[in-house]
C-alpha cells in the first residue's frame, strides 16, 4: 500500500475537487483502498497498490497542475 496525500489550502471546500481527484485515479483502474480527510479541509490522504503510486501521481497532477 502507498499512501498519496492531496495538499490545498481550502481547495476541498470547492464543490467537486474531490470527484476531480478520485475520477483522475479511477480513470486510470486504480482502486482506492483507504481515505481519510483532514478536519482542516487541507488535505486528503488515500491509498493504493505500491505499483500504481507513480501513474496514479501523474494522473491528479494532470488534472490539477497541468490543466
Amino acid at each position: 500500500m502507498a499512501p498519496v496525500d492531496c495538499v490545498g489550502v481550502g481547495v476541498f471546500k470547492q464543490l467537486g475537487t474531490i470527484a476531480r481527484l478520485f475520477c483522475a485515479v479511477s480513470e486510470q483502474g486504480f482502486t482506492v483502498r483507504k481515505m481519510f480527510q483532514s478536519p482542516s479541509d487541507l488535505s486528503i490522504i488515500f491509498s493504493i497498490a505500491q505499483e500504481d503510486l507513480n501513474r496514479a501521481v501523474n494522473a491528479i497532477c494532470d488534472v490539477f497542475i497541468r490543466e
